[in-house]
């Protein structure tokens, strides 16, 4: 899907916008749509996840990307993948979501935690 298209699609499904030019969970205030996802659903209380959400701003905030060491390799699969699958959301997001998961699990070790 084209981002010009999220919006429309998103009330056509009945679906919440994300990470696009007017989506209600986008880049606001220097936070990155997941940062905002954190923030909205009070999420902040699991330390993994916190981990994980200064990972992902570090690698979606260019002028971030060295704020986590993780942050520029995160950018660099996530770039691959927007690389080699181009607009197909959905296929990419069927095979990042088990490299997520793996790097959830990684910050739930990381700061010693199974929430």
């Amino acid at each position: 899907m084209q981002a010009d298209q999220v919006l429309e699609v998103a009330g056509q499904e009945g679906a919440h916008s994300y990470d696009a030019k007017g989506a209600r969970y986008t880049h606001r205030d220097g936070k990155c749509s997941f940062d905002v996802l954190i923030e909205e659903f009070d999420l902040g209380k699991d330390p993994a996840l916190v981990r994980l959400a200064e990972i992902v701003h570090a690698a979606d905030v260019s002028e971030d990307r060295n704020t986590s060491p993780e942050g520029p390799g995160l950018y660099a699969i996530a770039h691959g993948f927007a690389l080699v699958h181009g607009t197909k959301d959905h296929r990419k997001i069927e095979l990042e979501t088990p490299m997520y998961d793996a790097l959830y699990a990684w910050c739930q070790a990381e700061v010693g935690s199974s929430s």
